[in-house]
């Protein structure tokens, strides 16, 4: 269970990643996920998102070009 992003600029890709669920317990068998320093970086909380509709979610996943 992840979320994956494109981002590009000028029309051209220049990453892609993608965001796991903290604590979902199908990030584990994910290749990715596994690589322990990837973990943090890739991770988020999601929490309930007062203010939109009933049961949605949000999160904070930065997103960082060099």
């Amino acid at each position: 269970p992840h979320i994956h992003f494109l981002v590009k600029r000028a029309g051209r890709e220049v990453l892609t990643t993608q965001l796991y669920v903290a604590g979902d317990p199908l990030n584990d068998p994910d290749g990715l996920y596994r690589r322990e320093a990837n973990r943090a970086a890739l991770t988020a909380a999601f929490v309930p998102a007062n203010g939109i509709e009933q049961g949605a979610l949000a999160a904070t996943f930065d997103i960082r070009l060099g």
